[in-house]
């Protein structure tokens, strides 16, 4: 995830711009790229590439509507070489920048472990589910032979 700041670095542009953007193109961004008030804005990666053909277009001249006619075609800029921009940043920053990517790459190891955990009881229960259906199966059809060998018995007389 980024930051507004972050943002600022990588296309040079003012804090003013990254949020008059998102307002903007706010259809294309994810719910944290476009926080309620107070909250602090958070870009994935695929909000990146919007802003990226933002930031692309607008420097060409491109007007918002031709913009928005791009996005809506499914066009994204590229994500930007991050490598080459933290050379280019103080080392304490870029210290902050990676211990935030790692709290934020925990979060997600944990939620996807999290799904595991559940999909694993999913398929335990299916499993068992499974399993009583076919054993009912079975149960019916022998009662099925049982009774269609009734019926084909002669009645005692």
């Amino acid at each position: 995830m980024y930051k507004t700041t972050e943002l600022r670095q990588i296309f040079g542009v003012s804090r003013q711009t990254i949020a008059s953007w998102c307002g903007e193109f706010s259809e294309y961004l994810s719910p944290t790229a476009t926080p309620s008030n107070g909250t602090h804005r958070q870009l994935s990666d695929d909000d990146v590439r919007v802003m990226a053909l933002v930031a692309e277009m607008s420097r060409a001249g491109r007007k918002f509507e031709e913009i928005h006619i791009s996005l809506r075609a499914d066009q994204r800029g590229d994500l930007p070489d991050i490598t080459a921009l933290l050379a280019q940043i103080d080392p304490e920053t870029q210290l902050i920048l990676y211990k935030t990517q790692v709290l934020e790459l925990q979060a997600v190891v944990e939620n996807i472990q999290r799904q595991r955990d559940e999909a694993i009881g999913q398929a335990k229960l299916l499993r068992e589910m499974y399993t009583d259906a076919t054993t009912r199966i079975q149960e019916l059809f022998l009662n099925m032979a049982r009774l269609e060998a009734r019926l084909e018995r002669p009645p005692d007389d």
